[in-house]
């Protein structure tokens, strides 16, 4: 039986669960700033973003892991750093039903070039993305 594979990219950089930090240091990733002059973004804005992860996800991850047709969502959260970078990529969400979904949404925002870092006060300071991909997997 064959399946298809598609994904949506959801886009939660701009939400009410983002937020700044003001120092790299583990004691300040605790201290959370709801509000930043300029928040972080990918260079191109969310359009450049999508694109950036259609091109380099692999669109066989789900199926390739045996997943039945469905839904799987990840949700990873990362910190866009001072200079840009993407660090301490975690997960809020990752599918029971297809755990190397996760690995893969792991894999591809390391591939991601520097982001334009958050601003506030006349500095650069760490921001929080929120990130959903669903991979969904339908009978062909």
């Amino acid at each position: 039986m064959k399946y298809l594979f598609l994904f949506v990219l959801v886009l939660t950089i701009f939400a009410p669960s983002t937020f700044a930090q003001t120092d790299s240091t583990s004691d300040d990733f605790k201290r959370v700033s709801t509000k930043v002059e300029r928040e972080a973004k990918f260079p191109g804005g969310p359009q450049a973003w999508g694109k950036f992860v259609s091109k380099n996800l692999n669109p066989n991850t789900a199926v390739d892991a045996g997943a039945r047709p469905g839904v799987y969502t990840v949700t990873a959260q990362f910190i866009v750093t001072k200079d840009g970078k993407i660090g301490n990529i975690s997960f809020v969400e990752i599918p029971k039903k297809c755990k190397p979904c996760a690995i893969e949404v792991a894999r591809v925002l390391r591939l991601s070039p520097d982001w334009e870092p958050a601003f506030q006060d006349n500095e650069n300071v760490l921001y929080h993305v929120k990130q959903s991909v669903s991979f969904q997997v339908v009978k062909e």
